[in-house]
């Protein structure tokens, strides 16, 4: 969606992917998946404005002094971790909702704290599935972007509105995209 709303990036990525794409003689391999650091961006920023949790529980393992308050929480205190409210903190990411992948360039990523971004958890609770998943958008997005150009649908509501409902982020009444096959030239 975000690609078909932003036809300049989209054409950003897929500049990068058809080039690194000919430098592996045509063949998405895991080689060319790594130096596709724009489609990176894209993804990371993407998964920043749609966290797959929006919030993480965790509880205390030992007593925990709060950096720049006299909080200190006991052991066994139950926490709520509100990822989605960490990711489109203005303060954080200027401008939030709007969507902008060179928030993830390596230098804008180091300027911002560690926990600033934290889709699949951090530390030894974060996500086991995390690097597979990863590289398969990476391979998905590849093989579509590539051939397609996408553009969003007259049947998308806009501006999208996440349901109030629905378990996990979810546009109300779906996300429609058209997709157009590229000249071979492309």
């Amino acid at each position: 969606f975000e690609l078909a709303n932003n036809p300049e990036i989209q054409e950003r990525v897929r500049s990068e992917v058809l080039e690194k794409l000919k430098l592996h003689d045509g063949q998405i391999t895991y080689e060319a998946l790594k130096e596709m650091t724009y489609l990176d961006q894209v993804i990371n920023e993407t998964l920043r404005m749609y966290p797959p949790v929006p919030q993480l529980i965790r509880v205390s393992t030992q007593p925990y002094s709060v950096e720049g308050t006299n909080v200190t929480l006991d052991r066994d205190t139950m926490l709520m971790v509100p990822i989605y409210a960490i990711h489109h903190d203005a303060t954080i990411y200027p401008d939030p909702e709007r969507f902008d992948p060179d928030r993830f360039a390596p230098d804008a990523v180091h300027s911002r704290h560690t926990h600033a971004f934290l889709p699949f958890g951090d530390g030894p609770r974060n996500c086991i599935g995390m690097r597979f998943g990863l590289l398969e958008v990476k391979f998905g997005i590849v093989q579509m972007i590539s051939k397609l150009q996408f553009t969003v649908s007259s049947r998308t509501q806009m501006p999208i509105r996440m349901s109030k409902s629905a378990a996990i982020l979810e546009a109300e009444g779906g996300l429609w995209l058209n997709a157009t096959k590229l000249s071979v030239g492309k």
